[in-house]
C-alpha cells in the first residue's frame, strides 16, 4: 500500500502542468470583477464608505483592459489634489507597473502632445474667425482653415498666418516633435504667430505667385462654393487682383 501510495504521488509531479493563457487570464480577472463589483458597490451605498480600485496588467502580453473604479468623493480628490481623473491615474499606474518610468514618459509625451494639437488648432480657428468677423464675413460664412490648401485660403480670403515657427503652414496634427509643438503653441500664445490682413500690393503678389505654382502644377486647384450673396469687405479675392 505504501508503494502504491508513493507511485501514486510521483505520477501527480510528473502530470503536465495547467496552461495558463492570456486569455484565460483576462477571462478570470473579468470574471472575477464583475462578480465582486456589484458587492462592493453595495456596500458602499449601504456603509457610505468610499472605495477605489485600480486593477493593472502584469506584464505586456497581458490582453485583458486595465480596470478602474473610484467614489464620487475620491473621484473630486483625484481632481483637486493629484489634479487627474481617476481613468488616468490607472493608466499610468499600468504603464508604470509594465514599462517602468519609460512607459509613464512615453504616455504622459503622447497625451500632452495631443492636447497641444488641440490647442493649436482652436487658437488658430479663434484667431482666423476673430479677423474675419473684422471683415465683415457673417458668422454663418465662417469657415475651418484649409492646411492642404493654405495658398489657395490666402489669395481667396485675404489673410496669412505670420509668425508660424516651421518652414510652411501645416496641419498641428503632422508635426511629431514635441518641442516644435510647444514652440509653435508659446508664439500663439504671446502673439508673435497671428492672422494679418494682406494689403491691396501684398494679395497681388501673392495672387501672382500663387498662378505662377498653378501653371507650374506645384499647386492642385481646388472646388470652392460659390459666394451666398452675404457681405464681404471689398477687394479681398483673388478675383479683384489683375
Amino acid at each position: 500500500e505504501i508503494d502504491d501510495l508513493i507511485e501514486s504521488l510521483e505520477g501527480d509531479d510528473t502530470s503536465a502542468p495547467v496552461k495558463v493563457t492570456a486569455q484565460s487570464v483576462a477571462a478570470d480577472i473579468e470574471g472575477t470583477i464583475s462578480r465582486i463589483q456589484p458587492e462592493l458597490l453595495g456596500l458602499e451605498k449601504w456603509t457610505g464608505c468610499n472605495m477605489m480600485w485600480i486593477v493593472t496588467h502584469g506584464k505586456v502580453s497581458d490582453s485583458f483592459t486595465p480596470w478602474s473604479y473610484a467614489s464620487r468623493n475620491l473621484q473630486t480628490m483625484c481632481l483637486h489634489l493629484l489634479k487627474t481623473t481617476v481613468e488616468k491615474l490607472a493608466l499610468q499606474t499600468d504603464a508604470y507597473v509594465v514599462s517602468g518610468t519609460s512607459g509613464i514618459v512615453r504616455m504622459m509625451t503622447g497625451q500632452k502632445m495631443t492636447e497641444l494639437k488641440a490647442e493649436i488648432r482652436e487658437m488658430v480657428h479663434d484667431g482666423m474667425n476673430k479677423i474675419l468677423t473684422e471683415m465683415e464675413v457673417l458668422p454663418d460664412d465662417l469657415l475651418a482653415i484649409a492646411y492642404n490648401g493654405y495658398d489657395t485660403f490666402v489669395v481667396k480670403w485675404g489673410i496669412e498666418l505670420t509668425g508660424w515657427t516651421k518652414a510652411q503652414v501645416t496641419n498641428p496634427g503632422n508635426i511629431t516633435s514635441s518641442v516644435a509643438l510647444s514652440r509653435l503653441h508659446s508664439a500663439l500664445k504671446d502673439e508673435d504667430y497671428h492672422w494679418c490682413m494682406l494689403t491691396s500690393s501684398e494679395l497681388k503678389l501673392k495672387a501672382e505667385e500663387y498662378k505662377k505654382h498653378l501653371i507650374n502644377g506645384e499647386i492642385k486647384s481646388h472646388a470652392t462654393h460659390s459666394d451666398k450673396g452675404t457681405k464681404k469687405k471689398a477687394g479681398i479675392s483673388m478675383n479683384t487682383v489683375k
